[in-house]
Protein backbone atom coordinates (compact mmCIF):
# COMPACT_ATOMS: atom_id res chain seq x y z
CA UNK A 1 0.00 0.00 0.00
CA UNK A 2 1.24 3.28 -0.87
CA UNK A 3 0.80 6.21 2.06
CA UNK A 4 1.78 9.31 1.60
CA UNK A 5 3.63 11.94 4.13
CA UNK A 6 0.24 12.73 5.88
CA UNK A 7 -2.36 10.06 4.80
CA UNK A 8 -6.22 10.98 5.93
CA UNK A 9 -7.56 8.52 8.88
CA UNK A 10 -11.14 8.22 8.78
CA UNK A 11 -12.31 8.08 12.19
CA UNK A 12 -16.12 6.55 12.66
CA UNK A 13 -18.26 7.62 15.46
CA UNK A 14 -21.21 5.98 15.61
CA UNK A 15 -24.10 7.53 17.53
CA UNK A 16 -27.60 7.00 18.76
CA UNK A 17 -29.40 9.62 20.73
CA UNK A 18 -26.60 10.50 23.09
CA UNK A 19 -25.70 14.20 21.68
CA UNK A 20 -24.19 15.25 24.94
CA UNK A 21 -21.37 12.80 25.06
CA UNK A 22 -21.49 12.94 21.28
CA UNK A 23 -20.15 16.24 21.37
CA UNK A 24 -17.74 15.71 23.89
CA UNK A 25 -16.49 12.70 21.55
CA UNK A 26 -16.14 15.09 18.17
CA UNK A 27 -14.42 17.54 20.64
CA UNK A 28 -11.47 14.97 20.98
CA UNK A 29 -11.14 14.71 17.68
CA UNK A 30 -10.85 18.26 17.17
CA UNK A 31 -8.45 18.40 19.46
CA UNK A 32 -5.79 16.18 17.43
CA UNK A 33 -2.47 17.46 17.00
CA UNK A 34 -2.98 15.14 13.41
CA UNK A 35 -5.03 17.23 11.37
CA UNK A 36 -5.73 15.45 8.27
CA UNK A 37 -8.55 13.21 9.25
CA UNK A 38 -12.56 12.42 8.34
CA UNK A 39 -15.56 12.12 11.09
CA UNK A 40 -17.80 9.60 9.44
CA UNK A 41 -20.80 9.98 11.84
CA UNK A 42 -22.74 7.24 11.97
CA UNK A 43 -26.55 7.55 13.66
CA UNK A 44 -28.38 4.58 13.99
CA UNK A 45 -31.79 5.87 13.82
CA UNK A 46 -31.76 8.07 16.45
CA UNK A 47 -32.76 11.43 16.67
CA UNK A 48 -31.17 13.85 14.16
CA UNK A 49 -28.27 16.04 15.25
CA UNK A 50 -27.79 19.31 13.56
CA UNK A 51 -24.89 19.06 10.94
CA UNK A 52 -24.08 23.00 12.14
CA UNK A 53 -23.18 22.00 14.93
CA UNK A 54 -21.52 19.02 14.25
CA UNK A 55 -19.34 21.64 11.70
CA UNK A 56 -18.68 24.03 14.66
CA UNK A 57 -17.73 21.36 17.25
CA UNK A 58 -15.29 20.02 14.89
CA UNK A 59 -13.47 23.09 14.09
CA UNK A 60 -13.16 22.62 10.04
CA UNK A 61 -12.07 18.99 10.08
CA UNK A 62 -13.87 17.16 6.91
CA UNK A 63 -17.05 15.43 8.22
CA UNK A 64 -19.81 13.04 6.75
CA UNK A 65 -22.69 12.91 8.71
CA UNK A 66 -25.19 9.32 7.60
CA UNK A 67 -28.69 9.09 9.27
CA UNK A 68 -30.51 5.65 9.85
CA UNK A 69 -34.09 5.35 9.71
CA UNK A 70 -34.27 2.71 11.94
CA UNK A 71 -32.21 0.97 14.57
CA UNK A 72 -29.91 -1.26 12.46
CA UNK A 73 -27.80 -2.41 15.25
CA UNK A 74 -24.00 -1.98 16.62
CA UNK A 75 -22.91 -4.00 13.50
CA UNK A 76 -24.70 -2.32 10.92
CA UNK A 77 -23.48 0.88 12.01
CA UNK A 78 -19.88 0.01 11.62
CA UNK A 79 -20.21 -1.31 8.71
CA UNK A 80 -22.07 1.72 6.77
CA UNK A 81 -18.91 3.75 8.59
CA UNK A 82 -16.49 1.67 6.73
CA UNK A 83 -18.56 1.86 3.54
CA UNK A 84 -18.54 5.72 3.72
CA UNK A 85 -14.40 6.27 4.61
CA UNK A 86 -12.38 7.50 2.35
CA UNK A 87 -8.90 7.39 4.22
CA UNK A 88 -6.02 5.78 4.27
CA UNK A 89 -6.62 4.60 7.65
CA UNK A 90 -9.99 3.39 9.75
CA UNK A 91 -10.61 4.06 13.11
CA UNK A 92 -13.38 3.85 15.49
CA UNK A 93 -15.06 5.99 18.32
CA UNK A 94 -18.01 5.21 19.96
CA UNK A 95 -20.25 8.37 21.42
CA UNK A 96 -19.10 7.92 24.93
CA UNK A 97 -15.32 7.49 24.54
CA UNK A 98 -12.71 9.82 23.94
CA UNK A 99 -9.30 10.31 21.96
CA UNK A 100 -6.57 12.05 23.94
CA UNK A 101 -4.57 14.96 21.80
CA UNK A 102 -1.53 12.68 20.73
CA UNK A 103 -3.79 9.82 19.78
CA UNK A 104 -3.95 9.42 15.75
CA UNK A 105 -0.67 11.51 15.55
CA UNK A 106 1.43 8.38 17.69
CA UNK A 107 -0.86 5.84 15.86
CA UNK A 108 0.07 7.07 12.44
CA UNK A 109 3.22 7.15 13.04
CA UNK A 110 3.99 3.98 14.51
CA UNK A 111 2.09 2.33 11.81
CA UNK A 112 4.33 3.84 8.92
CA UNK A 113 7.01 3.12 10.73
CA UNK A 114 6.55 -0.38 10.86
CA UNK A 115 5.95 -0.89 7.32
CA UNK A 116 1.67 0.04 7.13
CA UNK A 117 0.27 -2.38 9.71
CA UNK A 118 -2.78 -2.14 12.13
CA UNK A 119 -1.46 -0.36 15.35
CA UNK A 120 -3.04 -0.48 18.78
CA UNK A 121 -2.27 1.80 22.11
CA UNK A 122 -3.03 1.88 25.68
CA UNK A 123 -6.74 2.75 26.86
CA UNK A 124 -7.31 4.75 30.74
CA UNK A 125 -10.43 2.56 31.33
CA UNK A 126 -12.48 5.45 33.91
CA UNK A 127 -15.51 4.48 35.53
CA UNK A 128 -17.83 7.29 35.77
CA UNK A 129 -20.64 8.31 37.84
CA UNK A 130 -22.95 11.39 37.73
CA UNK A 131 -23.51 13.58 40.53
CA UNK A 132 -25.61 16.79 41.07
CA UNK A 133 -25.59 16.98 36.98
CA UNK A 134 -21.98 16.85 37.67
CA UNK A 135 -19.35 13.70 36.13
CA UNK A 136 -17.67 12.39 38.34
CA UNK A 137 -14.27 9.77 37.69
CA UNK A 138 -14.53 7.11 40.96
CA UNK A 139 -11.79 4.27 38.90
CA UNK A 140 -9.24 4.52 36.78
CA UNK A 141 -7.67 1.40 35.44
CA UNK A 142 -4.70 1.30 31.94
CA UNK A 143 -5.50 -1.45 29.57
CA UNK A 144 -2.88 -2.45 26.99
CA UNK A 145 -0.52 -5.69 26.59
CA UNK A 146 1.44 -7.00 23.75
CA UNK A 147 -0.61 -8.99 21.03
CA UNK A 148 -1.35 -12.61 21.25
CA UNK A 149 -3.39 -13.98 18.61
CA UNK A 150 -4.42 -17.45 20.37
CA UNK A 151 -5.28 -15.33 23.82
CA UNK A 152 -7.20 -12.86 21.60
CA UNK A 153 -9.57 -15.65 20.93
CA UNK A 154 -10.27 -16.47 24.69
CA UNK A 155 -10.30 -12.53 25.69
CA UNK A 156 -10.54 -9.40 24.25
CA UNK A 157 -7.04 -7.19 25.46
CA UNK A 158 -7.39 -4.93 21.76
CA UNK A 159 -10.24 -2.13 22.93
CA UNK A 160 -11.32 -1.10 19.33
CA UNK A 161 -11.19 2.67 20.45
CA UNK A 162 -7.10 1.87 20.87
CA UNK A 163 -6.76 0.59 17.18
CA UNK A 164 -5.45 2.37 13.81
CA UNK A 165 -5.86 -0.24 10.57
CA UNK A 166 -4.86 0.41 6.92
CA UNK A 167 -8.14 0.39 4.85
CA UNK A 168 -7.29 -1.89 2.53
CA UNK A 169 -6.57 -4.12 5.66
CA UNK A 170 -9.82 -3.46 6.91
CA UNK A 171 -11.96 -4.20 3.80
CA UNK A 172 -10.12 -7.72 3.41
CA UNK A 173 -11.24 -8.28 6.89
CA UNK A 174 -14.85 -7.87 5.90
CA UNK A 175 -17.78 -7.01 7.19
CA UNK A 176 -18.55 -6.49 10.74
CA UNK A 177 -21.07 -10.27 11.48
CA UNK A 178 -24.80 -9.02 12.40
CA UNK A 179 -25.37 -11.56 14.18
CA UNK A 180 -22.98 -10.52 17.20
CA UNK A 181 -25.27 -8.10 19.30
CA UNK A 182 -22.05 -7.72 21.42
CA UNK A 183 -18.53 -8.36 20.99
CA UNK A 184 -18.93 -7.30 17.40
CA UNK A 185 -15.46 -5.42 17.59
CA UNK A 186 -14.32 -8.71 19.19
CA UNK A 187 -14.75 -10.84 16.36
CA UNK A 188 -13.67 -8.38 13.60
CA UNK A 189 -10.63 -7.76 15.60
CA UNK A 190 -9.83 -11.53 15.46
CA UNK A 191 -10.60 -12.04 11.85
CA UNK A 192 -8.15 -8.86 10.60
CA UNK A 193 -5.21 -10.07 13.14
CA UNK A 194 -5.38 -13.14 10.40
CA UNK A 195 -4.99 -11.13 7.58
CA UNK A 196 -2.11 -8.83 8.98
CA UNK A 197 -1.02 -8.91 13.07
CA UNK A 198 -1.65 -5.46 14.70
CA UNK A 199 1.49 -4.38 16.87
CA UNK A 200 1.42 -2.53 20.22
CA UNK A 201 2.92 0.95 21.41
CA UNK A 202 3.13 2.22 25.31
CA UNK A 203 1.50 4.91 24.59
CA UNK A 204 -1.75 6.07 26.36
CA UNK A 205 -4.55 6.84 22.89
CA UNK A 206 -8.01 7.43 24.42
CA UNK A 207 -10.32 7.12 27.45
CA UNK A 208 -12.96 4.23 27.59
CA UNK A 209 -15.66 5.62 30.00
CA UNK A 210 -17.94 2.93 31.63
CA UNK A 211 -21.25 4.52 32.12
CA UNK A 212 -24.43 2.24 32.99
CA UNK A 213 -24.75 1.59 29.50
CA UNK A 214 -21.54 0.11 28.83
CA UNK A 215 -20.41 -3.65 28.02
CA UNK A 216 -18.01 -3.95 30.33
CA UNK A 217 -20.37 -3.02 33.11
CA UNK A 218 -23.18 -5.46 32.31
CA UNK A 219 -25.27 -4.50 29.07
CA UNK A 220 -27.65 -7.20 28.62
CA UNK A 221 -26.45 -8.58 31.89
CA UNK A 222 -24.07 -11.76 32.68
CA UNK A 223 -26.39 -14.19 30.32
CA UNK A 224 -26.34 -12.39 27.36
CA UNK A 225 -22.31 -11.67 28.09
CA UNK A 226 -21.71 -15.49 28.35
CA UNK A 227 -23.86 -16.27 25.34
CA UNK A 228 -21.96 -14.51 22.66
CA UNK A 229 -18.53 -15.16 24.29
CA UNK A 230 -19.83 -18.58 23.69
CA UNK A 231 -21.02 -17.93 19.81
CA UNK A 232 -17.58 -16.14 19.17
CA UNK A 233 -15.12 -18.91 20.99
CA UNK A 234 -17.32 -21.64 18.54
CA UNK A 235 -16.84 -19.49 15.39
CA UNK A 236 -12.61 -19.41 15.79
CA UNK A 237 -12.64 -22.54 17.96
CA UNK A 238 -10.95 -24.21 14.83
CA UNK A 239 -8.55 -21.58 14.99
CA UNK A 240 -6.71 -22.63 18.26
CA UNK A 241 -4.33 -25.78 19.37
CA UNK A 242 -3.96 -27.62 22.18
CA UNK A 243 -0.83 -25.92 23.48
CA UNK A 244 -2.32 -22.25 23.38
CA UNK A 245 -5.60 -23.64 25.10
CA UNK A 246 -3.38 -24.97 27.98
CA UNK A 247 -1.62 -22.02 28.44
CA UNK A 248 -4.39 -19.90 28.44
CA UNK A 249 -5.61 -22.05 31.10
CA UNK A 250 -2.30 -21.89 32.85
CA UNK A 251 -2.85 -18.29 32.95
CA UNK A 252 -6.29 -18.05 34.03
CA UNK A 253 -4.71 -20.56 37.10
CA UNK A 254 -2.31 -18.50 37.09
CA UNK A 255 -4.57 -15.71 37.64
CA UNK A 256 -6.86 -17.21 40.05
CA UNK A 257 -3.65 -17.81 42.42
CA UNK A 258 -2.56 -14.67 42.17
CA UNK A 259 -6.12 -12.93 43.00
CA UNK A 260 -6.00 -15.90 45.72
CA UNK A 261 -2.53 -14.29 46.91
CA UNK A 262 -3.54 -10.96 46.36
CA UNK A 263 -7.02 -11.75 48.86
CA UNK A 264 -5.10 -13.40 51.34
CA UNK A 265 -2.63 -10.44 51.48
CA UNK A 266 -5.44 -8.24 51.57
CA UNK A 267 -7.32 -9.79 54.64
CA UNK A 268 -4.15 -10.45 56.21
CA UNK A 269 -3.44 -6.40 56.20
CA UNK A 270 -7.01 -6.12 57.39
CA UNK A 271 -6.05 -8.55 60.38
CA UNK A 272 -3.32 -6.62 61.00
CA UNK A 273 -5.03 -3.48 60.64
CA UNK A 274 -7.82 -4.81 62.70
CA UNK A 275 -5.44 -5.80 65.47
CA UNK A 276 -3.55 -2.60 65.45
CA UNK A 277 -6.92 -0.75 65.82
CA UNK A 278 -7.64 -3.62 68.64
CA UNK A 279 -5.23 -2.67 70.69
CA UNK A 280 -5.44 1.37 70.18
CA UNK A 281 -9.35 1.00 71.14
CA UNK A 282 -8.02 -0.92 74.42
CA UNK A 283 -5.33 1.83 74.92
CA UNK A 284 -8.08 4.53 74.46
CA UNK A 285 -10.48 2.34 76.67
CA UNK A 286 -7.88 2.50 79.82
CA UNK A 287 -7.27 6.35 78.98
CA UNK A 288 -11.04 6.75 78.75
CA UNK A 289 -11.49 4.97 81.91
CA UNK A 290 -8.85 7.08 83.86
CA UNK A 291 -10.72 10.30 82.38
CA UNK A 292 -13.84 8.86 83.47
CA UNK A 293 -12.30 8.50 87.20
CA UNK A 294 -10.97 12.03 86.98
CA UNK A 295 -14.44 13.46 85.71
CA UNK A 296 -16.12 12.14 88.33
CA UNK A 297 -13.51 13.33 91.20
CA UNK A 298 -14.73 17.14 89.57
CA UNK A 299 -18.52 16.08 89.16
CA UNK A 300 -18.81 17.06 93.04
CA UNK A 301 -17.28 20.81 92.04
CA UNK A 302 -19.20 20.96 89.39
CA UNK A 303 -22.48 20.18 90.79
CA UNK A 304 -21.46 23.12 93.59
CA UNK A 305 -20.53 25.04 90.78
CA UNK A 306 -24.13 24.66 89.40
CA UNK A 307 -25.97 25.23 92.75
CA UNK A 308 -24.20 28.76 93.31
CA UNK A 309 -24.96 29.15 89.47
CA UNK A 310 -28.59 28.55 89.78
CA UNK A 311 -28.83 30.97 92.63
CA UNK A 312 -27.21 33.63 90.90
CA UNK A 313 -29.54 32.72 87.97
CA UNK A 314 -32.50 33.72 90.30
CA UNK A 315 -30.80 36.63 91.51
CA UNK A 316 -30.45 37.21 87.83
CA UNK A 317 -34.09 36.69 87.53
CA UNK A 318 -35.80 38.47 90.47
CA UNK A 319 -33.23 41.23 88.87
CA UNK A 320 -34.69 40.84 85.05
CA UNK A 321 -37.81 40.67 86.77
CA UNK A 322 -37.78 44.36 88.20
CA UNK A 323 -36.24 45.27 84.95
CA UNK A 324 -38.97 43.97 83.29
CA UNK A 325 -41.16 46.22 85.47
CA UNK A 326 -39.41 49.15 85.12
CA UNK A 327 -38.94 49.03 81.46
CA UNK A 328 -43.34 48.83 81.53
CA UNK A 329 -43.52 51.81 83.28
CA UNK A 330 -40.81 53.26 80.89
CA UNK A 331 -42.93 52.37 78.28
CA UNK A 332 -46.37 53.72 79.87
CA UNK A 333 -44.24 57.29 80.16
CA UNK A 334 -43.28 56.65 76.82
CA UNK A 335 -46.64 56.53 75.33
CA UNK A 336 -47.98 59.50 77.75
CA UNK A 337 -44.87 61.33 76.22
CA UNK A 338 -46.06 60.48 72.92
CA UNK A 339 -49.78 61.97 73.17
CA UNK A 340 -48.00 64.84 74.78
CA UNK A 341 -46.42 65.75 71.73
CA UNK A 342 -49.15 64.51 69.63
CA UNK A 343 -50.94 67.46 71.24
CA UNK A 344 -48.16 69.55 71.02
CA UNK A 345 -47.93 69.09 67.61
CA UNK A 346 -51.65 69.67 67.02
CA UNK A 347 -51.69 72.73 69.01
CA UNK A 348 -48.63 73.45 67.10
CA UNK A 349 -50.57 72.85 64.12
CA UNK A 350 -53.04 75.29 65.07
CA UNK A 351 -50.70 78.26 65.91
CA UNK A 352 -49.14 78.02 62.87
CA UNK A 353 -52.82 78.49 61.32
CA UNK A 354 -52.89 80.98 63.78
CA UNK A 355 -50.10 83.01 62.62
CA UNK A 356 -51.06 82.50 58.95
CA UNK A 357 -53.96 84.14 59.35
CA UNK A 358 -52.31 86.87 61.46
CA UNK A 359 -50.10 87.10 58.52
CA UNK A 360 -52.99 87.90 56.18
CA UNK A 361 -54.16 90.42 58.44
CA UNK A 362 -51.13 92.11 58.52
CA UNK A 363 -51.08 92.08 55.29
CA UNK A 364 -54.87 93.21 54.87
CA UNK A 365 -53.80 96.52 57.93
CA UNK A 366 -50.61 97.03 55.42
CA UNK A 367 -52.78 97.86 52.57
CA UNK A 368 -55.50 99.57 54.62
CA UNK A 369 -52.71 101.81 56.42
CA UNK A 370 -51.35 102.45 52.50
CA UNK A 371 -54.83 103.62 51.39
CA UNK A 372 -54.98 106.01 54.38
CA UNK A 373 -51.47 107.53 53.73
CA UNK A 374 -52.69 108.26 50.39
CA UNK A 375 -55.77 109.75 51.90
CA UNK A 376 -53.72 111.95 54.23
CA UNK A 377 -51.03 113.02 51.62
CA UNK A 378 -54.24 114.39 49.97
CA UNK A 379 -55.60 115.90 52.79
CA UNK A 380 -52.27 117.48 53.28
CA UNK A 381 -52.11 118.83 49.73
CA UNK A 382 -55.46 120.23 50.53
CA UNK A 383 -54.42 121.99 53.71
CA UNK A 384 -51.51 123.71 51.69
CA UNK A 385 -53.66 125.24 49.72
CA UNK A 386 -55.77 126.31 52.33
CA UNK A 387 -53.11 127.50 54.54
CA UNK A 388 -51.57 129.18 50.81
CA UNK A 389 -54.83 130.46 50.01
CA UNK A 390 -55.51 132.47 53.89
CA UNK A 391 -51.96 133.68 53.38
CA UNK A 392 -53.15 135.46 50.15
CA UNK A 393 -56.33 136.61 51.78
CA UNK A 394 -54.14 138.21 54.77
CA UNK A 395 -51.87 139.73 52.12
CA UNK A 396 -55.18 141.18 50.75
CA UNK A 397 -56.97 142.81 53.76
CA UNK A 398 -52.59 144.32 54.28
CA UNK A 399 -53.55 145.77 50.95
CA UNK A 400 -57.05 147.21 51.82
CA UNK A 401 -56.31 148.55 55.26
CA UNK A 402 -53.29 149.99 53.66
CA UNK A 403 -55.59 151.39 50.89
CA UNK A 404 -58.19 152.18 53.27
CA UNK A 405 -56.39 154.56 55.76
CA UNK A 406 -55.12 155.99 52.38
CA UNK A 407 -58.83 156.52 51.25
CA UNK A 408 -59.84 158.22 54.71
CA UNK A 409 -56.30 160.57 54.72
CA UNK A 410 -57.35 161.89 51.16
CA UNK A 411 -60.94 161.95 51.12
CA UNK A 412 -62.77 161.98 54.56
CA UNK A 413 -65.69 163.05 52.99
CA UNK A 414 -65.84 160.09 51.80
CA UNK A 415 -66.87 158.03 55.18
CA UNK A 416 -69.94 156.42 54.19
CA UNK A 417 -67.77 154.28 51.40
CA UNK A 418 -65.72 154.08 54.20
CA UNK A 419 -67.90 152.64 56.32
CA UNK A 420 -68.97 150.22 53.73
CA UNK A 421 -65.33 149.19 53.61
CA UNK A 422 -65.30 148.42 57.05
CA UNK A 423 -68.40 146.54 57.06
CA UNK A 424 -66.68 144.57 54.21
CA UNK A 425 -63.59 144.15 56.18
CA UNK A 426 -65.86 143.10 59.45
CA UNK A 427 -66.93 140.43 57.14
CA UNK A 428 -63.16 139.67 55.86
CA UNK A 429 -62.67 139.19 59.37
CA UNK A 430 -65.07 136.58 60.22
CA UNK A 431 -64.43 135.18 57.16
CA UNK A 432 -61.12 134.99 58.28
CA UNK A 433 -61.67 133.52 61.60
CA UNK A 434 -64.10 130.65 60.10
CA UNK A 435 -61.94 129.59 57.96
CA UNK A 436 -58.88 129.23 60.94
CA UNK A 437 -61.46 127.65 63.00
CA UNK A 438 -61.76 124.91 60.02
CA UNK A 439 -58.21 124.24 60.24
CA UNK A 440 -57.66 123.98 63.66
CA UNK A 441 -60.15 121.39 63.36
CA UNK A 442 -58.46 120.06 60.77
CA UNK A 443 -55.20 120.15 62.99
CA UNK A 444 -56.92 118.44 65.60
CA UNK A 445 -58.77 115.84 64.36
CA UNK A 446 -57.59 112.03 64.31
CA UNK A 447 -56.29 111.59 61.27
CA UNK A 448 -53.73 114.37 61.78
CA UNK A 449 -52.37 112.88 64.88
CA UNK A 450 -51.93 109.87 63.07
CA UNK A 451 -49.86 111.70 60.11
CA UNK A 452 -47.92 113.37 62.92
CA UNK A 453 -47.10 109.92 64.39
CA UNK A 454 -46.13 108.72 61.17
CA UNK A 455 -43.84 111.05 60.86
CA UNK A 456 -42.08 110.75 63.86
CA UNK A 457 -42.01 107.43 63.37
CA UNK A 458 -40.87 107.66 59.78
CA UNK A 459 -38.41 110.23 61.02
CA UNK A 460 -36.91 108.25 63.65
CA UNK A 461 -36.16 104.98 61.68
CA UNK A 462 -34.99 107.02 58.98
CA UNK A 463 -33.21 109.42 61.40
CA UNK A 464 -34.68 112.72 59.20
Amino acid sequence: MDIKQEPLVSIIVRTKDRPKLLFEALASIEKQIYRNIEVVIVNDGGAVVETDKIDKTVGGLAFKYIQHDLCLGRSQALNTGIDNCSGDFVAFLDDDDLFYPNAIKSLVKASIENGVVPVYGQVRCSKIEEKDGRQITVSETVLGEPFYYQKLIFENHIPINSMIIPIDVAKKAGRFDENFEIYEDWDWIVRMSEILQPIYILVEVAEYRIFSSSTLTGKGGSELHRLYREKLLNKHIDKIDAGAFLNYIQVVIDRVVLEKDRIIFKKTEQNNQLTNQVNFQKEQSENNLKHIKWQDSNIEKHLKEIAEQKEYIEWQKANIEAYQKEIAEQKEYIEWQKQNLDRQESLLKEQMEHILWLRDVKESLSKTIEDKDKILEHKEEVIKSLISTVESQKDEISRLTDENLKLVEIDKQKSLIIGDLKKDCEDLRYEHTLSKRQIDEILSSRAWRLICKFRKIYCSIFKF
